[in-house]
């Protein structure tokens, strides 16, 4: 079910200024957060927090297009060029990472299967993307918002309820 999970699609178009990455080829320096939502609340009734995480795929298949959704056979065939490990159960897992430049899909994820919680997805970039748009629509359909800063902020009610994917178990 992994592949039902939010997907968030990021660019990272614009290198850092003062390193390329081990390959010496362009990278992008991001930060990367996933926050629980409404835990408080899900506390009182009971529930402790979530154990989550994230991965990043690189793709080329999307383009300019945002309604795009991989599939099973596409997490079936490409490991992810990063990802938070291991899944814990606090408020926030964040990760820095230096990455080519290129498109990527953001899959966050809670460790059990069919475990749904309310997030927010935090993006920040070490330098602002060419984009010309401060107001991107994303790959399911939520909004982002980008300050001048090169932060971004995703907010949405999806759920991030599946397992680690088949290639990572083990």
């Amino acid at each position: 079910t992994y592949w039902t999970n939010p997907q968030f699609k990021i660019w990272l178009d614009e290198p850092d200024d003062d390193h390329a990455g081990s390959s010496n080829e362009p990278c992008c320096t991001i930060l990367v957060g996933l926050m629980q939502k409404n835990r408080r609340r899900q506390k009182r009734m009971g529930e402790g927090l979530l154990s989550i995480g994230y991965s990043l795929y690189q793709v080329k298949f999307l383009e300019n297009s945002t309604d795009v959704h991989a599939g099973h056979a596409f997490f079936a065939m490409h490991q992810p060029a990063a990802q938070t490990d291991p899944y814990v159960n606090l408020h926030e897992v964040s990760r820095r990472m230096m990455l080519p430049l290129g498109q990527y899909l953001i899959v966050p994820s809670t460790f059990e299967p069919y475990k749904n919680g309310e997030f927010c997805l935090r993006v920040f970039l070490r330098n602002r993307p060419n984009h010309s748009d401060d107001h991107r629509s994303m790959a399911d359909g939520s909004s982002e918002s980008s300050s001048s800063d090169g932060s971004s902020d995703v907010s949405t009610k999806h759920s991030a309820g599946n397992k680690i994917p088949q290639l990572c178990e083990g």
